[in-house]
């Protein structure tokens, strides 16, 4: 089984993990800007794996089909459960918090499942907004935290966790990500990362 993980796009796939529960860390400590740096680079590195295993030439079948379960949790951990986790976090664990929370984290399992059986059409297009994206629209919504307001913050996070929540499980054709994003990726992440440890001081 370890040995599987002597491929590069797994192990790639495997520092996002540990990225995610870093961020999942950070999230239940309020340490928030440091949670979303985290994930962000965590959502960096589920493209560039994905960008990578296509390749490398040569790659055996088995480390093709490990890496593809290992990108399907990959995903569930930073762009479903950490976003669950911390929407509850910045609500102190209310009632209102844990309730949309579930929402969400359901709303990207069935995303993930249905993406997992069905994939994407011949056309290159896939049913849903991908939970990744959630990631990248939350980190604009933390960097603009400052210019919002503490009271009502939980309130422009709750609703727009619960509007991609809709977006990821909508019945609408959304294109593939190609690998001529990945700078602007990276650019983004490097970018947003100034801007949370800005916030830091």
């Amino acid at each position: 089984m370890i040995q599987l993980l002597a491929d590069v796009p797994n192990l790639i796939t495997m520092g996002g993990i540990c990225l995610s529960v870093l961020a999942i860390s950070f999230a239940v400590k309020h340490e928030f800007e440091l949670a979303l740096i985290s994930v962000l680079w965590a959502v960096v590195a589920d493209w560039i794996d994905g960008w990578l295993s296509t390749r490398l030439r040569g790659r055996p079948k088995e480390f093709e089909e490990l890496g593809a379960n290992l990108d399907s949790f990959a995903d569930l951990i930073s762009s479903g459960i950490f976003p669950a986790i911390l929407l509850m976090a910045v609500g102190n664990f209310g009632t209102a918090g844990v309730l949309s929370a579930v929402f969400v984290a359901s709303a990207g399992v069935l995303r993930l499942s249905y993406f997992n059986v069905y994939g994407a059409t011949e056309s290159g297009k896939i049913v849903g907004l991908p939970i990744a994206h959630n990631i990248l629209a939350l980190t604009l919504l933390f960097l603009l935290r400052p210019f919002i307001g503490a009271d009502s913050f939980f309130s422009f996070l709750a609703t727009t966790n619960i509007g991609l929540g809709v977006l990821n499980v909508a019945p609408f054709f959304f294109p593939r990500g190609r690998p001529a994003y990945i700078p602007w990726i990276i650019g983004f992440a490097v970018l947003s990362t100034l801007g949370f440890l800005s916030m830091l001081g």
